[in-house]
């Protein structure tokens, strides 16, 4: 999926969005400056006229927690099952697959050499009229 690129902006919106970026940022530099300027004092006025909106506001909204319930806990709790459940098998029963099939498959190769000479010839004339079929068919 290729997103089409987004249309170019006029000069006169990006200056216009520049500019009300540095506004927003000074307009917030100023209203820290004026409400912290005497101490913490504001603070604690805050608090006690705001309650409940302040008490949001100083934990963040708590999007740390929504985000800790959302993303981390599930995330643990697939790590715990792919080290609890998955992480066995593939430490023990995987290699043991993977070894006897290799066993398994050495034994077959081992069998196609037998010493017989006119079987080689026929293993390549083979591999040959396979690698032309090959060719001639892509």
């Amino acid at each position: 999926l290729r997103e089409a690129p987004l249309p170019e902006l006029s000069h006169s919106t990006e200056l216009f969005l520049l500019a009300l970026s540095v506004i927003i940022g000074a307009v917030g530099l100023l209203s820290a400056w004026a409400l912290y300027r005497h101490g913490l004092e504001a603070e604690k006025r805050l608090q006690t006229q705001l309650k409940a909106f302040y008490t949001l506001l100083a934990d963040q909204m708590r999007v740390d927690s929504l985000y800790e319930k959302l993303f981390v806990q599930p995330y643990y709790v697939v790590a715990d099952f792919a080290r609890n459940v998955i992480g066995p098998w593939i430490g023990s029963g995987l290699p043991q697959v993977v070894t006897q099939g290799l066993a398994r498959l050495s034994d077959a190769t081992s069998r196609l050499q037998n010493g017989y000479l006119p079987l080689y010839l026929l293993y390549i004339i083979s591999a040959g009229l396979l690698l032309t079929l090959w060719v001639l068919l892509s």
